[in-house]
């Protein structure tokens, strides 16, 4: 009679079933981690884009509140406006600093370009000087903010809001300036008001 000899031969059943558990549970434990990981990812990538349009407002903001009662050097004669202001667009002139030790009168113009995804809101600042009768032109534009979705301006008597302002001799009271950004799914906002004095 032939006896079989028990040893190491294989694996039974139910090892193969404990096995397959394990990995079932570790994949799931994986699969859950790295879509946490992904919803951790896209939280820092929201914050940090709100972080960046409520900078860009602060900065308009900081901007806007030195325009300064000074006509625009490109006025139609007759006319004495301080701040030439559309929807998307502002132009006005305000003291900046100059080197350590002086200040300068500048005009600023702030302004959306581009178009759909592609819009950026930029501005150019310019000496306030005249060649042959003609402002000098301010040279190239600096972006302030890239991929934004909309900016607009709006203008305040102390009363109303408007979307425009070119009031003769008469700086608005206020300045609302609202940014929007769309980070996928998600729209992403802002929204300042410069005070004028």
């Amino acid at each position: 009679m032939a006896t079989t000899k028990q040893g190491n031969q294989g694996f039974l059943l139910l090892e193969m079933l404990v096995a397959l558990a394990v990995v079932a549970v570790m994949g799931a434990l994986m699969s859950s981690f790295l879509g946490q990981l992904g919803s951790v990812n896209r939280l820092e990538n929201e914050i940090a884009a709100q972080t960046e349009l409520d900078a860009a407002a602060a900065y308009l903001q900081r901007t806007l509140s030195g325009a300064r009662p000074v006509k625009l050097l490109d006025a139609e004669p007759d006319t004495d406006p301080f701040i030439d202001g559309e929807e998307t667009s502002v132009r006005f002139a305000t003291v900046t600093r100059r080197g350590l030790y002086s200040l300068a009168l500048r005009d600023v113009h702030i302004f959306s370009a581009g178009a759909g995804n592609q819009r950026s809101l930029e501005h150019t600042m310019g000496p306030r000087r005249l060649l042959n009768g003609n402002p000098v032109p301010h040279g190239r534009s600096i972006p302030i903010l890239d991929s934004i979705e909309s900016i607009s301006f709006e203008y305040s008597d102390g009363s109303e809001w408007s979307g425009d302002w070119g009031r003769n001799g008469e700086l608005p009271k206020a300045i609302r300036i609202r940014i929007s950004k769309r980070m996928g799914n998600k729209q992403l906002s802002t929204e300042s008001i410069a005070e004028i004095y």
